[in-house]
């Protein structure tokens, strides 16, 4: 399968200005995902293909009690595939 990563959605966006973070924090990553598997695919991306990425995405909506992470919680979460 994949590994476990932190990805910038948008950052082909920021490499054609030079702002990209080359740095991921592998270890961040993991301690985020530690309740749950996540396995993400690294795709190169850039101005050529970014079309093909346009075509199909997933839109996440989360439902909390609040905004504090240390108290509150996720009550619920929803996800809506577009094509």
């Amino acid at each position: 399968m994949g590994e476990e990563i932190i990805v910038g959605l948008f950052d082909f966006l920021k490499k054609k200005q030079g702002k990209v973070s080359k740095h991921v924090d592998y270890q961040l990553a993991s301690s985020l995902f530690r309740t749950g598997k996540v396995f993400a695919e690294k795709l190169e991306v850039d101005i050529s293909n970014v079309d093909e990425f346009r075509k199909t995405f997933i839109a996440f909506d989360v439902e909390t009690t609040g905004l504090n992470s240390s108290s509150d919680r996720i009550v619920e979460i929803g996800a809506v595939l577009f094509k």
